[in-house]
């Protein structure tokens, strides 16, 4: 029974982080991608493509929008999340070359930015034209589409729990 009860909690513990709310703004460091990278792929599947709008960020999750705020020159920029990092020291976010030279970044290479997550309640406020965004915005546009490789009707996620042996 206590194993049982162990792996429950265990197992709640887990979705419970899953499913942590991110804050609405984080500041920090902003750098962008070396022109090496354009071309190749990033960690959500997609090609870096240094002329778009794209950036890697640690935890947001793929395909969310993120206005992107110079604190030094008040310029911004709207990104969406297609790879994970940065993984320099002390920094939040990495750009694409676009959206870093948008917002003033290519002299200095790295700038105190705000982020900020585009949502349903401020997507209609914020010009989404270069993302291709269409509008009036739709909250699934935040998303990113997954491919499955066979039809599913629903799926079902069950715990698996060791049985305990008793028989001693």
């Amino acid at each position: 029974m206590a194993t049982i009860l162990r792996t429950l909690l265990t197992i709640t513990a887990v979705l419970s982080l899953c499913h942590m709310p991110m804050k609405a703004q984080t500041e920090g460091l902003a750098s962008y991608y070396a022109n090496k990278f354009h071309g190749r792929r990033t960690s959500s599947g997609s090609t870096y493509d240094k002329n778009g709008y794209t950036c890697a960020h640690r935890t947001y999750p793929f395909g969310t929008l993120l206005k992107v705020t110079n604190l030094r020159n008040n310029k911004s920029t709207i990104v969406k999340v297609n790879d994970r990092g940065p993984f320099a020291h002390k920094r939040i976010i990495d750009l694409s070359y676009a959206a870093a030279k948008d917002i003033g970044l290519i002299g200095a290479g790295v700038a105190m930015v705000r982020i900020e997550k585009i949502n349903s309640q401020n997507a209609n406020e914020i010009e989404l034209e270069h993302l291709k965004i269409p509008k009036p915005f739709r909250e699934e546009d935040l998303t990113i589409d997954l491919k499955l490789t066979h039809e599913v009707d629903s799926l079902w996620f069950l715990p698996i729990i060791p049985e305990d042996d008793d028989s001693e």
